[in-house]
C-alpha cells in the first residue's frame, strides 16, 4: 500500500495527499503492525501540507484536539516519535520517515528529550544497518550531529 500511495503522486498529487491524510492517524495507532512504510511514505506529505497550513477538515479532526491548533507540525512530530517508541516497528524508519519531511534534527530532538531516549537512539543506531549505504550515511550524520550538539549542552 505504501507503494501506491507514493506511486499516486505520479497520478494525481490531490489523491496521493487524501489517501495519506487518511492512512497516517490510522498507520500510528497500529502499534503491532508492520505499517511503518506507509508512515515513511505519508507522514512527509501530511507534514508539507500542514506546514503549508492547509490540511483536509476530517484529517484535523480526527487527528487533533482543539488545543493542539497552535503547531500542527510540532504536535505532529510528537505524536510520530510517541508512536515510534511505542511500537515493535523498526526504529531507523523513525528517522527514514523524518529526512524525507526535512525534520530529522527536529526528530531526534524530541527522541533525546523522551524518557528511554538515549536508548532509542541506539536502537536506531544499530537498525540503521539495515539501509542502504547513502541513506545510512546521511541518516548516521544526523544522529551524530545530534549526540554532538546533546554533549555539549551537558
Amino acid at each position: 500500500m505504501a507503494g501506491l500511495i507514493a506511486a499516486a503522486g505520479g497520478v494525481s498529487w490531490r489523491a496521493q495527499l487524501r489517501s495519506a491524510e487518511l492512512v497516517l492517524p490510522f498507520a500510528l495507532k497500529m502499534k503491532y503492525g508492520p505499517v511503518s512504510p506507509l508512515i515513511v511514505a505519508t507522514f512527509p506529505l501530511v507534514h508539507a501540507e500542514l506546514a503549508r497550513g492547509k490540511a483536509a477538515p476530517g484529517f484535523l479532526s480526527f487527528f487533533f484536539s482543539f488545543g493542539d491548533y497552535w503547531d500542527r507540525c510540532d504536535v505532529l512530530r510528537r505524536r510520530l516519535v510517541d508512536a515510534f517508541m511505542d511500537s515493535e516497528w523498526p526504529p531507523a524508519d523513525l528517522l527514514v520517515a523524518a529526512h524525507a519531511a526535512n525534520v530529522a534534527f527536529e526528530i531526534m530532538e524530541i527522541v533525546s528529550s523522551r524518557y528511554r531516549g538515549k536508548d532509542y537512539r541506539k536502537a536506531i543506531l544499530n537498525d540503521l544497518e539495515r539501509l542502504p549505504e547513502d541513506l545510512r550515511e546521511a541518516l548516521l550524520n544526523v544522529v551524530a550531529d545530534r549526540s554532538r550538539n546533546h554533549s555539549r549542552r551537558s
